[in-house]
């Protein structure tokens, strides 16, 4: 009776142990960017800017700037992030002189760095702390602090693993991920006190493969309240 009971215990052992330490596709995308111990992010890219809205006339296009360097740093332990750019006109007739910008981003607290000067810019608190929860590590973050709900879509012959959740009660999130566990774009929108609702895309497509898991160098675009980057 004592082996047979031994067996049993044995064989419900096997049983169970798998099934109780299977990891959820979410958390599966979480560890491989090892969301659970970043708690600082930062990226450093060039490219194209383009002025939302900006343009002369309704027919003709966004003004651009040439971006010669962006340095982005997340700080997800206390949901803060600084921008540094150094950016010139992209026209023809107007190409240049350099520009050097700083902003900045804490809680519900935005403003510009200009020289030893800070510039309150409360107006964009909104859109800069979006970028936050909309960044790869900051989305995963997002989702499970909201109970998202995570399902597969195939998209143009290929199964996403889809991230759903409405941040903060107010504005819906959907992220879609690849078989590679990358996030490869996010759609969303905030509130702008000006206009109301923004509808933002970010759009990561990956080109490089560099050492780590899942960490890439790409282009990718983002739009915000009045800016449309385009950075490599």
């Amino acid at each position: 009776m004592l082996t047979k009971l031994v067996i049993a215990f044995a064989l419900f052992s096997l049983i169970a142990v798998p099934v109780g330490s299977q990891e959820t596709d979410l958390q599966r995308i979480a560890d491989s960017l090892d969301v659970s111990t970043t708690k600082t992010f930062q990226f450093t890219a060039n490219g194209t800017m383009y002025s939302l809205g900006q343009s002369r006339s309704p027919a003709a296009p966004w003004p651009r700037q040439f971006v010669k360097s962006m340095t982005r740093v997340y700080d997800f332990t206390t949901g803060a992030m600084r921008d540094e750019t150094v950016h010139m006109s992209g026209e023809t007739v107007t190409t240049g002189p350099e520009q050097r910008a700083v902003t900045m981003v804490s809680g519900g607290h935005a403003w510009n760095e200009a020289g030893k000067e800070t510039v309150a810019r409360l107006f964009e608190a909104n859109d800069r702390a979006h970028q936050i929860v909309i960044s790869p590590h900051g989305i995963l973050r997002a989702a499970f602090a909201n109970n998202a709900s995570v399902t597969k879509k195939t998209i143009e012959g290929r199964e996403m693993t889809l991230i759903s959740f409405t941040d903060r009660g107010k504005h819906k999130v959907a992220a879609y991920a690849n078989d590679q566990n990358a996030i490869e774009w996010v759609e969303s929108s905030y509130g702008n006190p000006v206009v109301g609702d923004i509808k933002v895309v970010l759009i990561t497509v990956p080109i490089v493969t560099l050492p780590g898991p899942n960490f890439r160098k790409g282009l990718f675009s983002i739009t915000t309240a009045n800016r449309l980057w385009i950075c490599r």
